[in-house]
């Protein structure tokens, strides 16, 4: 992550608006804020070793290629890292400007997660809940099941924890 940052700042439009890393016994999740014309985006990844559980956070204005190649990226990290289980959280998203025909191509994509392991979405967001409902439907040729959910806690009840120890992902 702090490699992309580097490739970043040379851009004009980059700016830095935050820049968090743990501790090795804190929970703070590292995280790279870019803003990009005047407006924000964020992609977090975390994982729990013994949970053996991924999650991906959105924040801020969430487009069809931050989507899709947040995915692209994720996928690929996740192939040689044995995780197998992941939740995806929006609950962050201030603006979804993600479109019905990105939404096809992530669902026609090989999932993030093999079958047989969860795939929760967080999606407090009418909106958000509504695309994720159709990506449930358009993927269930290329993947088992996707649970989609309101809050953290009810994704962290259907995993069956009652927390996450949370470590940031720096090298995706």
């Amino acid at each position: 992550m702090l490699a992309q940052y580097n490739r970043l700042q040379s851009n004009p439009w980059f700016a830095l608006r935050e820049l968090n890393v743990a501790p090795p016994s804190g929970q703070t999740i590292a995280r790279i804020t870019i803003r990009l014309a005047g407006a924000y985006m964020g992609v977090f990844l975390s994982s729990d070793e013994l949970h053996r559980i991924l999650c991906l956070r959105f924040e801020g204005i969430i487009t069809d290629d931050v989507l899709l190649s947040s995915f692209d990226r994720v996928r690929e990290w996740m192939h040689g890292n044995g995780l197998r289980s992941s939740i995806t959280d929006f609950t962050g998203v201030e603006s979804f400007q993600v479109t019905a025909s990105a939404v096809n191509q992530l669902a026609a994509k090989r999932p993030l997660v093999p079958d047989g392991f969860l795939r929760i979405v967080v999606a407090p967001q009418d909106e958000i809940f509504g695309m994720t409902r159709m990506f449930e439907m358009l993927g269930s040729k290329t993947r088992d099941r996707v649970d989609v959910v309101r809050t953290v806690a009810e994704a962290y009840t259907l995993a069956g924890v009652e927390s996450l120890n949370l470590r940031p992902v720096m090298d995706w």
